[in-house]
Formats: structure tokens, sequence, C-alpha cells
């Protein structure tokens, strides 16, 4: 992660003055130019983050890429039939999720999802959110007037995988790359995401579906929850993808770097 990118962006979320963002900024600025150099190897989860520090990273410096992954044993695909939907309160078709922690980024994420949401209810369209965000988005949702359920903390989630049509994650904010949107195609949950939600993964339109407006990302909603064959299609083909970012495999790249470092 880029820690100057996400102390600016956290701090403009919190409203804070112009002149005490780039004070604190260019602090951290000074701080990645000091100790950078002096590390023996850094650690990117995108060729992005990478290029962001390239001016500052010594010449003794070992530099890699390694993206961030997912354990495909826990989030793998399970049948609907086999959960119960009434333990989460969700309806049998056309539900839509969205996972967060109660950052910043994820409740922007959440006041969009909402904002689509409104526009899609009169077609029947049920959304869900959950983890640590939910207390945010039952708020906002009950304000707003749009139907949601917040399921807070779930022990389970591959079992809300299983009861959800598509996964919705329209972030705009936030750096590095999002777990979330591996843990839900490792799933094979047909995914619709922004270019900053699908930021540091190489994802191609038949295993994501990445728009960057709010009327292509409820257009892209219903064709999944209308389309069964697209849903199925892309639902297969995110496993797939998702599969080429199991965590036990991308350790072994670090495995390289230790073994390098020792000679």
């Amino acid at each position: 992660d880029v820690y100057s990118h996400r102390m600016r962006e956290l701090l403009e979320s919190f409203g804070a003055p112009k002149q005490k963002i780039e004070r604190v900024v260019s602090r951290v600025v000074k701080l990645e130019e000091q100790l950078i150099p002096q590390y023996d190897a850094c650690v990117f989860v995108s060729q992005r983050d990478l290029e962001a520090y390239r001016s500052i990273l010594g010449a003794k410096t070992r530099a890699s890429v390694i993206p961030n992954g997912v354990d495909t044993q826990r989030f793998r695909p399970i049948s609907r039939q086999s959960v119960n939907p009434a333990r989460y309160g969700l309806p049998q078709s056309k539900t839509v999720l969205f996972t967060g922690s109660d950052m910043y980024q994820n409740r922007g994420a959440v006041d969009h999802h909402l904002e689509v949401a409104s526009h899609l209810r009169i077609r029947g369209v049920h959304f869900a959110v959950n983890v640590s965000v939910s207390g945010h988005a039952a708020k906002r949702a009950r304000r707003l007037g749009v139907p949601l359920t917040a399921l807070g903390y779930v022990e389970h989630l591959e079992e809300v995988y299983a009861l959800t049509d598509v996964y919705y994650a329209p972030i705009y904010s936030g750096t590095g790359t999002k777990l979330k949107i591996l843990e839900a195609m490792a799933c094979a949950k047909p995914v619709v995401t922004t270019p900053r939600g699908a930021e540091g993964l190489e994802l191609d339109g038949e295993a994501c579906v990445v728009v960057d407006e709010p009327e292509k990302e409820a257009e892209a909603l219903l064709g999944l929850l209308e389309d069964a064959e697209w849903r199925l299609r892309v639902s297969e083909n995110a496993r797939r993808t998702a599969l080429k970012y199991e965590g036990r495999t991308l350790l072994k790249a670090y495995g390289r770097i230790y073994e390098h470092l020792l000679g």
C-alpha cells in the first residue's frame, strides 16, 4: 500500500483543512523517502503501487510485485439449497450483497450502493450488507426509505454468498487491492465493481463486470440478475480467476525473496 496516498484519503474523508492535509502528507512522504531505501526488499501488491515508490527505491532495494491472495478453500462455492435463507432473512432471488469494514471507503461505497438501490427497488431487487459497515448502511437505508438487510458480523460468510445472486462493490476511494472482490469471486459470485474496486487485479469482462457510472452499474446489476446464462458464465470465470490468486501459491513468491536475502 502507498501510505501517503492512504493518509491523504483518510484526512479528506474526515474533512480536515487542506493546509493540514498537505502538512501531514508531506511529513509522511519524507518518512517514506527516508525509510524505504533502507530496506533490503519491498513487496507491492500492484504495479501501480510499485511505480508510486519507484523514484525513492534505493539501488540495493529488491522490489517485487506480489498481489494479495485469497483462501479459495474457505471461500468456495456452495449450493444455495444447502443454506437456510431464514437464518439470514434473505429472499430466494434477486439478492445483491456488499461486505466491508466500517472504513471511509466502505461508507462511501454503501452510500453509492443505496443510491442505486433506490432506483432498483421497484424491480424487486433486494440489497444486503454485512460486516461492520452494516450499522452505517442500516441508518442510511432508513433515512432514504430503502429496504435493506443489515447482517452485521457473519461467521460463515460463504453461506451468505451462496444466498446472493450478485456481489456489488461500487468503490470510488481506498488504496491497495480489494480483498472483498477476490473473496466474492472465489465463491463464484458475479461481481459488479468500478475501476478503483478492480485496481491491482487482472480481471477481464468475462470474470468481473467493471463500470464507472451509476446508470451502467444499475444496468449491469439488472442484466446479471435477469440473464441466468450470463450470470452463470461470469460466475464460473470468476472462480477460475480467483484460483490464480490462491494465497498458498502466492506465498511461494515470498519464499523466493527470503531465499535470495538469506543467500
